[in-house]
């Protein structure tokens, strides 16, 4: 997206968010920008994961390029990893980078910043939830996988991800319908705590019993 562009475009969303303040931890780097760009652009869906909504701060700063072998042709190249990632190894980081991903989305006018809210609080509100004893509840990479899941379904059912006549976003609207879908809602389950043995080793219960010694032949 061009500078000039951009600039508007930034600009007349923070009118239409006058609530959230568009900046610091919450304001997308451009190339996340770029990326909802592009699934518009090209009328396709596609999964991006919270670890690559990087904030423009940490754009501007930048990061060591990693460095990683490869074969290509039978020969070992030492090659540079120019991918800039986020963490997301806590439910604030998670979040923000999600949020991100929203601020994003509503700029290339993929689908409003408020239907990706209110899944992104569908995802966080399994964190919290109450569980039946000896279940945990869900954890973090439950929720990035049941993002992931929701995405993948969306990518199969031929929406589009532009704004429709009407004004409507149908991708926002068919993300917020996976809320109910069982399958999607399978991933945020709360799993079975492991069984504490009396020697202190732990281990997930087995779905038979381990088989007695068989009897000696007589």
């Amino acid at each position: 997206v061009a500078f000039a562009e951009r600039t508007q475009r930034m600009e007349r969303l923070r009118q239409d968010l006058r609530g959230i303040e568009i900046a610091g931890e919450l304001e997308p780097s451009h190339g996340l920008l770029d990326k909802c760009c592009a699934m518009f652009d090209s009328n396709s869906v596609k999964w991006l994961e919270p670890s690559v909504c990087v904030s423009r701060s940490m754009e501007v700063q930048g990061t060591p390029k990693s460095r990683e072998l490869t074969l290509e042709k039978g020969s070992l190249i030492l090659k540079n990893d120019d991918k800039m990632t986020c963490a997301t190894d806590s439910e604030i980081k998670l979040h923000y980078a999600l949020s991100r991903r929203a601020v994003a989305l509503a700029f290339a006018r993929v689908m409003t910043f408020q239907q990706h809210s209110t899944w992104v609080n569908f995802l966080f509100e399994s964190l919290h939830r109450e569980v039946p004893p000896g279940y945990s509840k869900a954890s973090l990479s439950q929720v990035v996988s049941c993002d992931k899941a929701a995405w993948a379904r969306l990518a199969t059912l031929n929406i589009t991800t532009r704004e429709a006549a009407d004004g409507t976003f149908p991708l926002g609207e068919a993300l917020l319908g996976l809320k109910s879908d069982p399958a999607i809602a399978l991933y945020l389950a709360p799993l079975a705590k492991p069984v504490q043995h009396a020697s202190g080793s732990t281990t997930r219960p087995a779905p038979y019993a381990a088989a007695g010694p068989r009897p000696q032949a007589g």
